[in-house]
């Protein structure tokens, strides 16, 4: 710990809220000088001690961006949970931050969201929220953390109420009673009709997700292939099928679990195969396979495999076989329910 750092930590101890915030500062400082160690040390230090919401929200997001910095994806989406159960509203920089993980942050904010329940207004016939017309005037159901604004509609009226929603939070919103319209006996009144429902956000991520992937195989005695794939994935749980060619052409059914980012970057994979080969007539068989897996990006990862393979026994063909396997993983999630 360099002297600078040293004493703003022992002054941010014994001054309180200003003291931290210098160390707040210094710890920033630190993540874009490329000093991950310290960074995380001086924030983790300010994200312990303060009582300043604003500051603990924006500390964690900088934590954040630190674990993101070390590839550390599952400390990356506890620090914005942190961040928005500190401060709803807490946001990144669009024009600083990377792309990612502005995404991963409102990912965060869709899946620790709330319920809003608004009744149906006296004399409204719209209800607008945070600038989409609803079916109907009423709304009950979930909603990201975060500030929103309703509008409702009548005749001739509106009004406006802003509110913010807390993570798990079920909120019930007095309605804003509307005048009732004043009758006109003159001339007939037109009604006009509302502009087309525009969506209420953007989808949030769900479990399900769509995987493309490719591996080169070799095996001891028999040379090398090659596997291309798709497949698709539930959490943990994923089925790929790939074809395989590298002197004799095949394919593979594989069905297993793909659990990423157990220690750090590093996770496990473990698959049941069933095989088909057409080395002439077809032959079938089946396999296991165990490996291991590095997350280099939240869309993809990187693994080493061993695999074994048993097949029908054949006169003048082998029937069990053990291939070591590398390859890259891609992850392509599909969007769920706003």
């Amino acid at each position: 710990m360099t002297v600078l750092a040293s004493w703003v930590l022992a002054t941010a101890l014994a001054a309180g809220s200003p003291a931290l915030e210098r160390l707040f500062t210094l710890g920033s400082a630190e993540l874009r000088a490329g000093k991950f160690e310290l960074a995380l040390r001086h924030l983790q230090d300010v994200a312990q001690r303060t009582e300043d919401a604003k500051l603990l929200a924006r500390t964690q997001l900088t934590l954040a961006q630190c674990y993101a910095a070390r590839r550390d994806f599952t400390h990356v989406e506890d620090s914005f949970a942190r961040a928005l159960v500190a401060d709803p509203e807490a946001a990144l920089d669009p024009e600083l931050a990377d792309p990612t993980l502005i995404a991963l942050l409102e990912g965060v904010r869709h899946r620790n969201g709330g319920t809003l329940v608004v009744p149906k207004a006296a004399n409204a016939t719209v209800l607008v929220l945070d600038g989409a017309i609803l079916p109907e005037p009423r709304f009950q159901g979930p909603l990201a953390v975060g500030r929103h604004r309703l509008t409702w509609r009548g005749a001739g009226s509106e009004k406006t109420q802003d509110f913010v929603l807390h993570v798990h939070e079920s909120l019930t919103l007095e309605p804003l009673a509307l005048p009732a319209p004043e009758p006109r006996m003159d001339v007939p009144v037109a009604v006009a009709q509302p502009p087309s429902p525009r969506p209420l956000a953007p989808p949030a991520p769900s479990s399900w997700r769509l995987l493309a992937e490719a591996r080169g195989l070799y095996d001891v005695g028999h040379g090398g292939s090659a596997e291309v794939g798709v497949g698709a994935g539930w959490r943990s749980f994923f089925a790929a099928w790939d074809v395989t060619y590298g002197g004799v052409f095949g394919t593979t059914l594989r069905l297993g679990l793909d659990a990423r980012s157990l220690l750090g970057p590093f996770g496990l994979e473990a698959t049941v195969d069933g095989l088909a080969f057409f080395p002439g007539p077809a032959l079938f068989g089946g396999g296991v396979t165990v490996g291991v897996n590095m997350t280099v990006h939240p869309s993809a990862e990187l693994f080493v495999e061993g695999s074994g393979r048993l097949f029908e026994s054949r006169a003048r063909v082998e029937s069990r076989y053990l291939l070591l396997g590398a390859g890259v993983r891609l992850h392509f999630p599909v969007a769920g329910r706003p």
